[in-house]
């Protein structure tokens, strides 16, 4: 069991760092959480606590690198519904992010030959646009 302190730290990251969002692929959407920080810290501090993958941006110089923690599908809505209650500027997106995982599985396994359902399809456009819009980007 994670201490409160350690999920409100968490949520404070993504708030002022983080990215939630839905990454659309042709065919597919999938779920994903970032946090990109000049600190190797706090980056660290969310792979230790709560999994996912490190990457390093290496960026021309004079500008620091970038240090950039992810996590995705399943394992993302598992960590935005640790840190919600703590979350105040990206509680929505959280909450659409949850509500998106949840119907992802719900649904059969992808299937190469048949793909999703065209009802599927339509729902993963329409929470990929709804993100869009929390996030403060225009929507196709």
């Amino acid at each position: 069991m994670l201490p409160e302190s350690t999920k409100a730290y968490a949520a404070g990251l993504i708030d002022g760092e983080g990215w939630i969002g839905i990454a659309k692929t042709p065919g597919r959407c999938s779920l994903r959480v970032q946090v990109g920080m000049t600190d190797l810290g706090g980056v660290e501090f969310l792979q230790a606590n709560f999994g996912g993958h490190l990457h390093l941006k290496r960026l021309r110089p004079p500008r620091k690198p970038l240090y950039e923690w992810r996590i995705y599908g399943q394992e993302a809505s598992q960590f935005l519904r640790t840190i919600t209650a703590y979350l105040t500027v990206k509680r929505p997106q959280a909450q659409l992010a949850i509500e998106f995982a949840m119907e992802a599985a719900n649904q059969p396994r992808w299937n190469n030959k048949r793909g999703h359902s065209e009802v599927y399809k339509a729902y993963q456009d329409k929470a990929y646009q709804q993100m869009k819009i929390l996030n403060g980007r225009w929507a196709a």
